[in-house]
């Protein structure tokens, strides 16, 4: 299998990286389970703290739209955000849900103050470093004054890991990720309350997973 090359990522996440364990990805049978129990789990616990009915949610790194059918299950009107040419395609013809084909760091075709709430999960560890202030700052400025961005990041090495991901380029600590996303360039300020209410939630089996980093911003209002 062919190395992880960001300047290819249109190419890179294809039906190897989703569906077939090994260098690539520790995945199996992903185009498979789409409204599968896990997904559905995993949205109804960040519902139970965050209700997300009525809200103008993006999916951004939204990969075979997993989180987008859950989301949408649940009342919320949803678009994804991806660069995979496999990922927009496969989304477009199983999905049927909106999508945008862009990076993070390019999203110049979506306007500003739009989304109520951000979901951007297992996504920002694949950006390299040089990308991701412009990553941070379009998914700051497309959200709406007073909405909300969930951020889960997988900060855990390669050498910890039973599969190495090859495409995870920006591994480092959580509390390096907390400065980052702490900074004060940064008009947004982090809800300890939502952060702490989601830690705490029990009703869905193995949520938050042990080993997960995530936190919630709250975009500042004029």
């Amino acid at each position: 299998m062919k190395g992880f090359n960001y300047s290819e990522i249109r190419a890179y996440y294809d039906h190897d990286y989703w569906n077939t364990p090994g260098v690539k990805s520790g995945y199996a049978n992903m185009s498979r389970c789409i409204g599968g129990e896990w997904h559905t789990q995993a949205c109804g616990w960040l519902n139970s703290v965050i209700p997300v009915r009525s809200l103008k949610l993006l999916d951004a790194g939204c990969g075979l739209g997993h989180f987008m059918v859950g989301f949408t299950a649940l009342g919320a009107h949803v678009i994804g955000v991806d660069p995979s040419d496999y990922c927009v395609d496969f989304i477009r013809k199983n999905v049927h849900l909106p999508v945008i084909q862009t990076t993070l760091e390019d999203m110049h075709t979506i306007e500003d103050n739009r989304y109520d709430l951000i979901y951007c999960g297992a996504t920002l560890e694949h950006i390299p470093e040089e990308h991701l202030e412009a990553s941070l700052q379009n998914l700051y400025r497309v959200t709406v004054p007073g909405g909300l961005l969930f951020l889960e990041i997988d900060t855990k090495p390669d050498e910890l890991r039973d599969t190495p991901e090859e495409s995870h380029v920006n591994i480092k600590p959580w509390s390096l990720w907390l400065w980052d996303l702490s900074h004060p360039s940064h008009n947004w300020f982090i809800r300890e309350d939502l952060v702490d209410a989601l830690h705490a939630c029990r009703d869905f089996p193995g949520f938050p997973l042990a080993d997960w980093s995530f936190i919630v911003l709250e975009k500042k209002r004029p």
